[in-house]
């Protein structure tokens, strides 16, 4: 399958803008975990690793869905009801 450059570019914006949410979340908190209280450990560590949180590299939903034994669309599904609950909860 192929697309467009013009969808790709917008997903990379997407992706760049949910990015740029999630590091300005981190930031306001710095270490307090009173941020992260509404989230499961499970998303946690999603969302961590997702965005390198904490690591010099980020991994792909499918690499943390191997380790967890799901699907790449199922971490996908997790991680975007944690940043929703995190957007809650500002």
């Amino acid at each position: 399958m192929s697309y467009s450059t013009s969808y790709l570019d917008s997903m990379y914006r997407l992706k760049t803008k949910r990015e740029d949410y999630i590091n300005e979340m981190a930031a306001r908190a710095g270490n307090a975990p009173e941020l992260y209280d509404c989230l499961d450990d499970r998303e946690v560590f999603i969302i961590f690793h997702f965005y390198g949180f904490g690591n010099p590299e980020f991994k792909t939903l499918e690499a943390i869905g191997n380790e967890f034994g799901v699907s790449r669309q199922r971490i996908a599904f997790i991680k975007n009801r944690a940043v929703s609950k995190l957007k809650n909860q500002f």
